[in-house]
């Protein structure tokens, strides 16, 4: 019978890309496993801009080409083959000088045979300013990849006081009122103690069961509640989200920051 360190335990899972893929990592090992997809992502409600940002990347590359989040470069790819222009824009890629913040961009990079240029300090807009720091961008055109629909004006304003030409791209949004009653039913699970370990894979899964708990005014049982519990976070930025709201960190992996290696280390720390 194979190694069933989560025999008897109920883990909470809010992803919603890799739902079906993270849940099966848990059952595998004995846990039940409670799914509440926090956040539904969606492309972007502006197709037009988007393909057009394709258009003008294929027929003039920029210089960088910084990728926030694997998210969005594989729906630009999806976008590219939908108009007939996805081998054009893998081309228009490999010519330029890439960037990805961390192992998600790194990783769908791979999958179109690509390794980035160059990887940030820190999977953060912090580590990406810190990696380009002494680097000369003046007057290089520097495309950005952003998260969902975030204007990261921290990021846009350190490249334009670089002297850089900024273009950016959101191929995607978060649809985060979605499921109010099902992100109720989690929280309630959560302060009742039916739940022994949460899993966070993004921040904004954070985010909103925030929010959502201030609405019902229960945001501090809710920590309280998640402190009581084991909680994992993916990688060192949901982590650092986590500790900066007062929740604690009982699990993340120590390199590679995916959801196999997620699991494996509660698999080992959890005896």
């Amino acid at each position: 019978m194979p190694d069933q360190p989560f025999s008897g335990k109920t883990i909470a899972l809010p992803e919603s890309r890799m739902l079906d893929v993270l849940a099966n990592l848990f059952e595998q090992r004995g846990a039940q496993t409670l799914r509440c997809p926090l956040v539904s992502i969606h492309d972007t409600d502006n197709r037009e801009a988007a393909d057009q940002w394709i258009r003008d990347f294929i027929e003039t590359p920029p210089d960088d080409f910084i990728i926030f989040t694997g998210e969005g470069i594989r729906r630009l790819l999806k976008f590219s083959e939908q108009i007939g222009l996805r081998e054009s824009f893998i081309t228009a890629i490999s010519q330029t000088r890439t960037l990805a913040r961390g192992p998600k961009p790194t990783a769908a990079l791979r999958s179109i045979s690509m390794t980035p240029s160059l990887t940030a300090a820190h999977p953060s807009t912090d580590g990406i300013i810190s990696t380009f720091e002494s680097l000369n961008l003046e007057q290089r055109r520097v495309s950005v990849q952003l998260y969902g629909q975030e204007p990261n004006h921290k990021l846009i304003h350190f490249l334009e006081q670089k002297d850089a030409i900024v273009e950016t791209v959101a191929p995607y949004l978060y649809a985060s009122e979605s499921e109010q009653q099902q992100v109720e039913q989690l929280i309630e699970a959560l302060i009742q103690h039916k739940v022994d370990a949460m899993v966070f894979t993004s921040t904004t899964q954070l985010n909103r069961l925030l929010k959502v708990s201030t609405k019902l005014n229960v945001q501090q049982a809710l920590i309280k509640a998640l402190n009581s519990i084991k909680t994992a976070a993916v990688g060192p930025v949901v982590g650092d989200a986590l500790v900066a709201a007062n929740i604690q960190v009982d699990f993340m992996p120590e390199n590679k920051f995916f959801m196999k290696p997620m699991v494996a280390e509660m698999a080992r720390g959890w005896r």
